[in-house]
């Protein structure tokens, strides 16, 4: 988990990555074409590497730019709890481009009612809404199949970034222009659905939802989770590791990948045993502790040494 401070970028098309990839989407679309925003979570994945990152709940662009900086490969806008709004979440995520570091968006949901038989086609709209500021990871609580085949309807959408002349170009302009552009396609940037599974029904569903054409990735939210499988909080218990180790594999046979947070851990080597641990049975992705926890955890520790002193 060593991590390597960062700077911001300066020069973009010096960079030559192979074409065949996940990174030529963001990188080099072509010789001539400019990218629009670098991937390091998708670098991350197509490399086979476990990344890092972690939930803003300060939602500022310059938490982004701070956890780019220090090298994590993700930050997760949270428009389900706490006051940012879409205005916020697109500062933010041209924050994390100045730092390379792959902007996410969880999108208000809560799959705790009713009996999972709706299908919200308002939330669709909402998936595209998050790309067309540059989001490239989609989470939200999605608990059976439908819901999920909804959701990603959208991924992949060339109304990507409508406000910049890729977009122009390539859905309005001519031919000729979209031919000369040096701005690279919507569609060539990647992105990812990823349901986050925290419900008793998405259990039952996690099956044909892993199953559901298109989908990639999904998100194990361990709070609910500990809570569903008889162990709340208490995250070290050995049949929620085993639960997330078998999990991952199944998911593995449909290629999702799986990313996991690492929840009620305290201190430094706690925090990075977990991360570690999670990372040793599969996990694609590991979410750190977030930033007000940071925050909280030190000034706590801090306040407490002083008096001790005092």
């Amino acid at each position: 988990m060593t991590a390597t401070a960062r700077h911001p970028r300066s020069t973009r098309a010096s960079r030559q990555p192979p074409l065949d990839s996940f990174t030529s989407q963001t990188r080099h679309i072509a010789a001539r074409k400019r990218f629009i925003m670098t991937s390091r979570f998708f670098e991350k994945l197509e490399k086979k590497e476990v990344a890092y990152g972690a939930f803003t709940i300060l939602n500022q662009p310059e938490v982004a730019e701070v956890m780019g900086s220090m090298g994590l490969d993700f930050v997760l806008m949270d428009m389900m709890m706490g006051s940012l709004d879409w205005r916020g979440a697109a500062a933010i995520t041209n924050a994390a481009d100045k730092f390379d570091i792959t902007p996410f968006v969880r999108l208000p949901s809560f799959p705790w009612v009713g009996t999972g038989k709706n299908t919200d086609y308002h939330m669709p709209a909402e998936v595209l809404r998050a790309q067309t500021i540059g989001a490239q990871g989609v989470v939200v609580s999605l608990e059976t199949p439908e819901q999920v085949a909804a959701a990603l309807a959208p991924i992949g959408n060339d109304h990507r970034r409508v406000h910049l002349p890729s977009y122009e170009f390539s859905a309005h302009g001519s031919g000729r222009e979209a031919a000369s552009s040096t701005h690279a396609a919507p569609t060539d940037e990647p992105s990812l659905l990823i349901p986050l599974i925290e419900s008793p029904l998405a259990l039952d569903t996690l099956d044909d939802i892993l199953a559901v054409d298109g989908l990639k990735a999904i998100f194990l939210g361990m709070g609910d989770l500990s809570v569903i499988l008889g162990h709340a909080n208490d995250f070290a218990h050995p049949e929620l590791t085993e639960f997330a180790r078998t999990t991952i594999e199944r998911a593995n046979k449909h290629g999702v990948s799986v990313l996991i947070n690492v929840h009620g851990r305290e201190g430094i080597a706690e925090i990075a045993a977990a991360a570690k641990l999670y990372a040793d049975i599969g996990a694609a992705g590991v979410f750190v502790p977030y930033d007000t926890q940071i925050l909280i955890r030190f000034y706590r520790d801090l306040l407490a040494t002083i008096g001790q002193n005092a």
